[in-house]
């Protein structure tokens, strides 16, 4: 009777033993789930897009806006420097019959961030486009865009609604950096939580059975 009754008391014990080794795996797997899956959401957080994916962050006209006259010049403004070589820009400015009547484009003396487009042409009504093609100092991206604006002779309203511009990429980056390095720091602490489930489980489980009842 005195052997059935110890080969009883040492069965409970291998039961749980087993019971640990099953749960370390298993811990391990959620933590290398949730790493993999908060290193991509960061990677997407950090290297999204801008709001505006040509850099363009101001323009007069402003985009989609009616104006009651023909402008003396177009000024195109983005967030970055452009670079000062010859032909590195383009600008194209048309009519409602698409009628090239852009003239000489050139940077402002007051910032190498500003593009002042001339007209060659006078545009007294109608729609006007313009496209450009800028690139960037420092770097060999180059982007491009287009927008439209019209000329309405007398307009004094608000009728059509402007198009917003995208802000300027520095501002975007900060917010952007900010909630990856929140998200790491959220992704490190529940990685820590975890394995420190899994070796006080492996520790467990290494163990000997504990004899106080018998």
């Amino acid at each position: 009777m005195g052997a059935a009754y110890d080969g009883a008391q040492t069965a409970v014990p291998a039961a749980k033993h087993g019971d640990r080794l099953m749960t370390r795996p298993h811990l391990l797997r959620i933590s290398v789930g949730l790493l993999v899956a908060a290193t991509l959401l960061v990677g997407g957080i950090v290297w999204a897009p801008p709001a505006s994916a040509d850099d363009l962050i101001e323009a007069e006209p402003h985009p989609g806006a009616t104006i009651a006259e023909e402008p003396e010049v177009i000024l195109l403004r983005f967030d970055r420097d452009l670079a000062l070589q010859k032909g590195a820009h383009a600008v194209e400015v048309l009519n409602a019959a698409g009628e090239s009547v852009g003239g000489e484009s050139e940077i402002s003396g007051y910032s190498r961030r500003t593009m002042i487009v001339h007209l060659a042409e006078p545009v007294e009504e109608g729609e006007v486009s313009v496209r450009y093609r800028v690139r960037f100092a420092g770097s060999d991206e180059t982007v491009e865009g287009a927008f439209d604006f019209a000329i309405e002779p007398g307009f004094e309203g608000d009728e059509i609604e402007e198009v917003a511009l995208g802000e300027p990429r520095s501002e975007q980056s900060i917010v952007l950096w900010t909630i990856a390095i929140l998200l790491a720091i959220t992704v490190f602490a529940l990685l820590l939580y975890f394995l420190r489930v899994v070796t006080d489980n492996a520790q467990s489980s290494l163990q000997p059975p504990d004899d106080a009842h018998h």
